[in-house]
């Protein structure tokens, strides 16, 4: 439990959805961050499922802030709403079906309060798979940013590892009409009006569960929602032509992605550069503190 007299520095949300297979050790992997002084807004989507009970198993910490209001508003619409909640200075992102080295919020917060000119931070990650095994590390480092590069992921900004100034989420709230692409439109947003400071750390501190059942519906909703921020963020004549084959190209390939051996071989291909043996076995170790607060 938090002591009374440490003064919370960030709020954690996770808005879920019928997540109950996983929410629970998501959880727990924020009760294993190296620091205690947190906060965690949990937010109900419309579950139909167990995650509402398992969430409410949590809610005696203090720390904890359950919400349940019987809708199904859409992950930008609740992330405004955890940035509404928020009272501490910072905002990290987490999805319900991940999980977080317990490093972390510390880094993250570390690097923000060194670095006063800058307001976001993200990380590398580390692909697991269902049941939470090793599958390789992701890092997309970039040094400028534009609406091209950020629509055709040149400029790879990992959505769930964000951590950030409260003020920044509150002066750039999501849009809730990008479906699974609403992260991609703040970033452009925000960068087209010269407010996207952020840095990138190496560092692995997210572990983000890479599912094979990623539909081609899933994959044309994001297709739309992006072709409809190019829309809205003209670039100039080179870069449209380019993206628009390129945007081709990621449809058709959405195609075959419904074959599951596609859409192994796309993941090992995104997660093979950082991959090694030691990324494996410092994972393992991470993974074994959440569990052990789990189990006990």
């Amino acid at each position: 439990m938090q002591r009374d007299n440490e003064t919370a520095i960030v709020t954690v949300g996770i808005s879920f959805l019928n997540a109950e297979k996983y929410l629970r050790q998501a959880i727990y992997s924020v009760f294993a961050q190296t620091i205690t002084n947190w906060r965690l807004v949990l937010i109900n989507d419309g579950s139909e499922d167990a995650s509402l009970q398992i969430a409410k198993s949590f809610a005696s910490d203090t720390r904890v802030t359950l919400l349940s209001d019987g809708l199904n508003l859409g992950l930008a619409a609740r992330l405004n709403q955890i940035s509404e909640l928020a009272t501490t200075p910072f905002i990290a992102r987490m999805d319900a079906d991940d999980l977080m080295s317990t490093h972390r919020l510390e880094t993250q917060i570390h690097y923000l309060t060194s670095h006063p000119k800058v307001d976001l931070t993200a990380t590398g990650l580390i692909s697991m798979s269902d049941a939470s095994e090793y599958q390789g590390q992701r890092f997309s480092p970039w040094s400028w940013a534009s609406t091209y590069s950020i629509l055709t992921h040149k400029t790879g900004i990992a959505h769930a590892t964000v951590l950030g100034r409260t003020e920044w989420f509150i002066r750039n709230p999501y849009r809730r009409n990008f479906d699974r692409a609403e992260d991609i439109e703040l970033w452009v947003r925000a960068n087209e009006k010269q407010d996207l400071k952020i840095a990138l750390i190496a560092d692995a501190l997210y572990y983000y569960r890479e599912f094979d059942s990623t539909s081609t519906q899933k994959s044309n909703k994001s297709n739309r929602s992006i072709r409809q921020i190019a829309n809205e963020n003209p670039m100039n004549i080179w870069e449209n032509l380019k993206f628009q084959g390129r945007l081709g190209l990621v449809q058709l390939v959405s195609i075959f992605s419904a074959m599951r051996t596609v859409r192994v071989i796309r993941q090992r291909r995104r997660n093979a550069e950082y991959s090694s043996e030691e990324n494996r076995k410092l994972f393992e170790i991470e993974l074994s503190k959440i569990n052990e607060l789990d189990s006990s």
